[in-house]
């Protein structure tokens, strides 16, 4: 199975504008059988039983969701008013996904209009 990492960042607020970067993903890609994007969601508030979440994962079985909770608590030091605490959080992905190899991080404001796949093969090694 091949599954393709997508990170974002939101509180729950925007939660409804990270599934339509979520959407506009997945109805720009034709998936093969043995493809899945894996999308990762650091918020502070559990959204998996919500109406639109479950909406978008009916809509789109290869996708998958998880949930990262986080105490914003935590990491209240890194509130800045030019640089948020979402905007900070995202330096903290690698630790909290050490299972995953390779994670793009996707703001919540965007579209996606072509195929993010071959940016899973970038060579970022140097």
């Amino acid at each position: 199975m091949q599954t393709y990492h997508i990170g974002l960042c939101s509180n729950a607020a925007y939660v409804p504008y990270a599934l339509v970067t979520m959407h506009s993903i997945m109805s720009h890609h034709q998936l093969e059988v043995n493809e899945t994007f894996h999308f990762h969601l650091v918020t502070e508030q559990e959204i998996e039983g919500r109406k639109d979440v479950q909406e978008f994962l009916a809509v789109y079985p290869k996708a998958k969701l998880s949930t990262h909770l986080i105490d914003s608590k935590q990491y209240e030091q890194f509130d800045h008013p030019e640089y948020t605490l979402w905007t900070n959080i995202r330096a903290n992905l690698p630790q909290m996904l050490k299972d995953v190899d390779r994670l793009l991080y996707l703001d919540t404001d965007i579209l996606v209009v072509g195929d993010l796949r071959s940016l899973f093969t970038l060579d970022m090694e140097g």
